[in-house]
């Protein structure tokens, strides 16, 4: 048999290939366009994923201790960080004492909780809480509208992001308390003698924080003060109770015989659940910690980085899950590859019969079909990583300012190449299915009495 028919096989294989995929291109192109979705998916997911994830263990940033009474670590972070239940107790005030007296102490923020507007947590603190707390990659509390509420003032209020465009409210707008934490809250919870006004509204950071209100501390000492003195003390509790009311409950009546110089910042200090304290390096986390818990036995002081990372330990399982989604989803997009592969077969005989009497080998026309399965990989690849470039590009502003999430508008990271190739792989691997039937195919016409070898 002459060799000179293999010319064309051996010179132009880049041709053969793109000329077969031209001829079943509608087919090729839903195939294409399934594997590029599919792909862009699972880089979309892992793309949120890592987002999430570091989102997620930046929650607070700058935020070395939190100083709470004595809790599980993962229940106070619950509560003072994600807005998640209440504290049972109060913090002693001779905790706040030490912790002001702390020489490795840069800052501190006291804090006070028991009441709530409209389902949404409201927390008493002095104004070093939204000068100095952090979230994110050290991102600042910082005013979309307004001020920050006045060191002192009884009467005014800042909105976190979501409690301002959930409830649609405005500066300068007055809304009143209600006491407990609880959505189903009587109209005796309302502290109605007490309205406040609203002086600012944080800017979005995707954070438990937009979703709360904040208040000076003398302001929730006004609003409790004699509140259990002249109503029954069951009367509008929610789900939490601050530990001003607790005290109120009890020292009420005596409130009369106080002396005159019981002043607002000790009401405030009565009404304090748990403080944030930023120190002055973060290697003295430990120490401060250890000094703390060895002076004040019924005192809880717990790294936020570290239980932000048990908590993140827990949740394992949903990133497990969606990881699992988004492999699935690409485990179909290659079937139909190899879905597509395996019908044309058929069609394909007369082709191959062809090939056999131009002098190519079964294994060589396998290899084609292999050629073509990784041709149709690769393009799918590359058109997967644009949709997932140009719809980051697209969405990244308005995920960030919703969410607080920072997509990656850049090429692919090593893992996500590693995953690529990977993807490549699996899709070669997925040909061998049709490949090694159309080898059997071609070798069996080519034994056959009739066959065309």
């Amino acid at each position: 048999m002459s060799q000179a028919p293999a010319m064309p096989w051996r010179f132009g294989l880049a041709a053969l290939v793109l000329r077969a995929l031209w001829f079943r291109r509608l087919s090729v192109a839903l195939t294409l366009v399934t594997l590029a979705l599919s792909v862009a998916l699972f880089l979309s997911v892992t793309r949120l994923q890592s987002a999430a994830k570091t989102s997620f263990l930046q929650t607070v940033s700058g935020l070395d201790l939190i100083v709470a009474p004595r809790d599980s670590g993962l229940n106070v972070l619950l509560y003072a960080v994600f807005a998640l239940g209440a504290p049972s107790a109060a913090l002693p005030v001779e905790a706040l004492e030490l912790l002001s007296s702390d020489p490795d102490v840069a800052w501190m923020a006291p804090v006070a909780m028991g009441d709530s507007h409209r389902g949404y947590q409201v927390l008493a603190s002095t104004p070093a809480l939204l000068d100095h707390l952090r979230v994110g990659a050290d991102q600042r509390l910082s005013l979309s509208a307004g001020r920050a509420f006045a060191e002192g003032a009884e009467g005014e209020v800042v909105l976190g992001a979501e409690v301002a465009r959930a409830l649609g409210y405005r500066l300068g707008q007055e809304l009143v308390l209600s006491h407990g934490l609880g959505l189903a809250l009587t109209q005796a919870a309302e502290h109605d003698a007490h309205p406040f006004r609203v002086v600012g509204i944080l800017a979005a950071t995707g954070s438990p924080f937009d979703r709360r209100l904040y208040v000076p501390l003398t302001g929730m000492a006004q609003l409790h003060q004699g509140r259990f003195a002249n109503q029954d003390t069951s009367a509008g509790q929610g789900d939490g109770v601050s530990a001003e009311d607790a005290r109120d409950d009890h020292d009420a009546p005596d409130d009369h015989d106080a002396p005159d110089d019981h002043d607002d910042h000790t009401e405030a200090e009565q009404a304090v659940n748990f403080a944030f304290v930023g120190l002055k390096s973060p290697a003295l986390a430990l120490r401060a910690q250890a000094r703390l818990q060895d002076h004040m036995q019924g005192v809880t002081a717990v790294l936020p980085g570290l239980s932000l990372a048990q908590l993140w330990s827990l949740l394992g399982q949903v990133e497990l899950v969606l990881r699992l989604i988004a492999g699935l989803v690409l485990a179909v997009a290659l079937l139909g590859l190899v879905a597509m592969l395996v019908a044309t077969l058929s069609e394909r005989r007369r082709e191959m019969a062809i090939f056999r009497a131009l002098g190519a080998r079964p294994w060589q026309i396998a290899g084609l079909l292999l050629v073509e399965a990784g041709t149709i990989a690769v393009f799918g690849l590359l058109m997967g990583v644009a949709v997932t470039q140009l719809a980051s590009t697209a969405v990244a502003g308005l995920v960030t300012a919703r969410s607080g999430l920072v997509l990656a508008v850049a090429w692919p990271t090593t893992g996500e190449a590693l995953a690529l190739l990977s993807i490549l792989v699996a899709a070669l691997l997925a040909a061998l299915i049709p490949a090694v039937q159309l080898y059997r195919q071609t070798l069996a016409d080519g034994l056959s009495p009739g066959g065309s070898a």
